[in-house]
């Protein structure tokens, strides 16, 4: 039963890049990603997820959107959530000024 877990897991760890024989060989993969704001609104970035450090509260991190096709700023607080009313980070994703200038 374990065989065939362990079997897919490696399978899927050699097709991702997430393994290699290779000591000195490094990847560095942008991979896409989605991030749904407060409003509900998906927004695609795309950057090396696993180095990316996501902002803390009140801190700002700027990102191009591929949805949008502009600048944006990400900014991570730590609040109720308006549809659950659960406390967890909401993400408020503003345009940069320097996009307005088209």
């Amino acid at each position: 039963m374990i065989a065939p877990i362990i079997f897919a897991w490696l399978a899927l760890s050699i097709n991702f890049g997430c393994y290699s024989n290779n000591a000195n060989l490094t990847h560095q993969r942008n991979e896409e990603f989605p991030l749904i704001d407060f409003n509900g609104e998906t927004h695609i970035y795309k950057d090396n997820f696993r180095e990316l450090v996501f902002p803390r509260h009140n801190e700002k991190l700027t990102q191009y959107c591929k949805a949008h096709q502009h600048w944006e700023h990400i900014q991570a607080v730590w609040s109720k959530d308006k549809i659950d009313g659960h406390w967890r980070w909401n993400y408020f994703v503003t345009k940069d000024r320097k996009s307005f200038k088209k």
